[in-house]
């Protein structure tokens, strides 16, 4: 993936120790969530991209949290187009090392 901007890194741990992490690139036009995980669990171990984007429908910079009830949420803003930009807030779980988008919930 050619990626002609970048912004807004977010790392995190996820439960299984792996590092994760997110960053909102637009390769053509419009923003997508790109994702990487370290190969050694290091800020400088070899990052692993991702072929396919965790999001790619004009939204970007994503932000997670865990609910009060315990559930993990990734917030977005969506779609890439003022004054639409809303923040989209989605269902999301750890899976073999990553995180996949489960649904939206606003």
């Amino acid at each position: 993936m050619h990626l002609n901007r970048l912004s807004c890194l977010v790392k995190m741990r996820l439960s299984d120790g792996t590092l994760f992490l997110t960053w909102s690139p637009y390769p053509v036009d419009h923003y997508i969530v790109a994702c990487a995980i370290s190969d050694n669990g290091s800020i400088k171990g070899k990052w692993q991209h991702f072929d396919t984007p965790l999001f790619d429908k004009n939204g970007g910079h994503a932000m997670f949290f865990d609910d009060f009830e315990g559930n993990r949420k990734m917030c977005i803003h969506c779609p890439e187009q003022p004054p639409l930009e809303r923040a989209l807030i989605m269902n999301v779980k750890e899976e073999n090392g990553t995180i996949k988008i489960i649904g939206n919930v606003i």
